[in-house]
This record gives C-alpha cells, structure tokens and sequence, in this order.
C-alpha cells in the first residue's frame, strides 16, 4: 500500500493534468472561434446571409463617408477579414 502522502501527491498531479488540458482545450476553442467570427462575419458584409450590414450604419457616419454606405460596409467586411490574417 502506498504512503497517503504519495497517492495524495498522485492524484494532486492527476487533476493539474486534467484541468491544465481542459485549460488548454477550451484556448483552442476560443482561438478557432475568434478567428473565424470575424471572417464569417466580414464575408457576410458580401453576401448578406445572415444580416442585412447596411442598415447597421448610422446615418451620420453615411453622411459623413465620401462613399455610399454600401461600399463603405464592404470596406468595412475587407478590413475585419483583413485584421484577422494581420494579428497572425
């Protein structure tokens, strides 16, 4: 039989293994997510799937902006897919 001390000291580094690798998969999970987001996000200022992005644009900044607000939302979608590949 072994000393409490050591199966204490046993399970103790069991569970640190444990918890550091559920730890390290939920980084993962996360880093997949925030990277593809953002893309999903960015391309669908294209394609208009999921939301219409135009009507998102305050009309102020509209005003404001040299060009239409359409254009200026797939400017938009360009430099959020953009900033993803640049953080790398």
């Amino acid at each position: 039989m072994a000393h409490p001390a050591i199966a204490r000291t046993e399970s103790t580094l069991r569970d640190r293994t444990l918890s550091s690798s559920s730890v390290y998969q939920a980084y993962r999970i996360l880093q997949v997510a925030f990277v593809i987001a953002p893309i999903v996000a960015g391309s669908d200022k294209f394609f208009h799937l999921l939301v219409n992005w135009d009507m998102y644009l305050a009309p102020s900044i509209a005003r404001l902006s040299p060009i239409d607000g359409h254009s200026l939302m797939l400017a938009f979608g360009v430099i959020e897919i953009a900033r993803v590949f640049l953080s790398r």
